[in-house]
């Protein structure tokens, strides 16, 4: 998209990705869920997968708006008896990522629902882990979700997001000049503000991994200046005692 990349997902009617941006953004994740160990895939992604350390047999979350691949992947993992449910948060991709689990003929074992951030349609205490992949950044009110993923986990469930975090803060006028067109970076918050909001959820041992120096987005040309030194990425957990 030429005008943006990223609306700031639940403000706007329009979709806040194109939909060729997040078949690009998770491609790696294709080559993840057909298990070609050979694939390039994005330097987080291990500590992402060995922080949740999904398990067979058990009842996963994913919170995101993708084509399903780590879903597909997940699914190998926690077998016939196990369930993962992706939690879509916009309807930009979700027919794709339905025909993505078809085609890997674990639809028995993977569903796909269009939720929203402020209660999502799950009950209380029913899984073991949550995931979210480079989406919590696109939402402006954050505790919302957290507390929402801590109201769905079992005792000693956990909690595992990976996203751009903020280094160094911006301006007050930057933010509002960018953050309609780029959420995922103007809404980024810092790592003691996920600290915090996970703890306030009821969340703890949470657990940082940074990658400080990884380039958490590809900025476009409009932003390219503003943003340099900004943003890191981190993968975040949390366990709720």
């Amino acid at each position: 998209m030429d005008e943006g990349c990223c609306h700031p997902l639940g403000e706007t009617d329009s979709v806040f990705f194109s939909k060729e941006s997040l078949l690009k953004k998770y491609e790696s994740f294709r080559e993840l869920a057909e298990m070609k160990t050979s694939a390039e895939k994005p330097p987080y992604l291990k500590d992402f997968l060995r922080e949740a350390n999904v398990l067979k047999g058990q009842k996963v979350l994913e919170i995101g708006i993708n084509p399903g691949y780590l879903a597909v992947y997940l699914a190998e993992i926690v077998g016939d008896k196990g369930r993962v449910i992706l939690a879509e948060l916009d309807k930009t991709i979700t027919a794709d990522a339905k025909k993505n689990i078809e085609k890997h003929k674990v639809d028995n074992m993977v569903e796909v629902t269009e939720a929203k951030i402020e209660r999502l349609p799950f009950d209380t205490n029913c899984f073991d882990i949550v995931l979210s992949d480079r989406t919590v950044s696109l939402i402006k009110h954050k505790s919302i979700l957290m507390k929402e993923t801590a109201r769905v986990l079992k005792a000693d469930g956990k909690l595992v997001i990976a996203d751009c975090v903020l280094r160094k803060p911006f301006t007050k006028n930057e933010v509002e000049q960018f953050r309609q067109d780029f959420a995922c970076v103007f809404q980024a918050v810092t790592i003691e503000k996920y600290v915090d909001m996970f703890e306030n959820s009821g969340l703890k041992d949470v657990k940082i991994i940074g990658f400080m120096n990884e380039e958490c987005v590809r900025p476009s040309p409009r932003i390219k200046d503003t943003v340099r030194g900004h943003l890191g990425f981190a993968v975040i957990s949390g366990k709720k005692l």
